[in-house]
């Protein structure tokens, strides 16, 4: 069973559980942990280091994994074992942020097309070439939008190349609760701080799979030079 070191970019929720993901530092490619259950769902007995807490973006984890079990919308799925997952104590240095640095994107277009969902069926015709990857746009809306049942769900609306526009579900565990719990948009901008957005594309649901702000990031005034 093999053992990866991951820099973790996402601990985002899913579905009651976590989505967690990030870049292998063997190779330099998207990796999500998941589970063996259907929807890949992690839940804390999967994910929680041995003294309770759990990874956070920007950390160097070791995961061991059963293997690679691609999906035709998530080609970077690798199922876990039952081993306990590591914080290894590595700083952030120059080579980790230049992995970020190869991976940002442009836009306009973002995970196959610019709308904010993927029909199901797309992917039956042409498995993803990737579900994840990252922008450093301008700025980021934060707001509150109701559901049909009335419950609040964060949104994040940014724009990148070509003035393409993304409206997108958040689902950063930090940043998901502050921007429900107020009436106001929180408005972030590049100016103040460089913003790192991980996107990511969700399991179907009603006949597509969905675009997500997996985690949202302000990032060190060290790292300008890069993004």
């Amino acid at each position: 069973m093999p053992r990866r070191e991951i820099l973790c970019l996402a601990n985002s929720r899913k579905r009651g559980g976590r989505c967690v993901a990030g870049l292998a530092l063997d190779d330099g490619r998207w990796l999500r942990a998941v589970s063996a259950a259907d929807d890949g769902t992690l839940f804390p007995a999967d994910y929680r280091y041995e003294n309770g807490t759990e990874p956070s973006p920007l950390e160097v984890v070791s995961i061991g994994f059963v293997g690679p079990e691609p999906s035709s919308h998530q080609p970077e799925n690798w199922v876990i074992d039952k081993t306990r997952w590591l914080r290894v104590n590595r700083p952030v240095d120059e080579s980790l942020v230049r992995l970020l640095q190869a991976h940002v994107e442009t836009g306009p277009d973002l995970l196959r097309g610019r709308t904010d969902r993927v029909p199901w069926e797309s992917f039956q015709e042409q498995t993803a070439d990737k579900s994840l990857t990252l922008v450093t746009p301008e700025t980021v809306e934060l707001y509150r939008k109701a559901n049909l049942k009335g419950k609040y769900l964060a949104r994040g609306r940014f724009t990148l190349a070509s003035n393409v526009s993304y409206d997108l579900g958040l689902t950063d565990p930090v940043w998901e609760p502050i921007v429900v719990g107020q009436e106001g948009r929180i408005v972030l901008r590049r100016a103040q701080r460089k913003i790192l957005l991980l996107l990511s594309v969700s399991e179907p649901f009603e006949g597509n799979c969905f675009k997500l702000i997996a985690t949202l990031l302000l990032l060190p005034p060290e790292w300008a030079e890069f993004f």
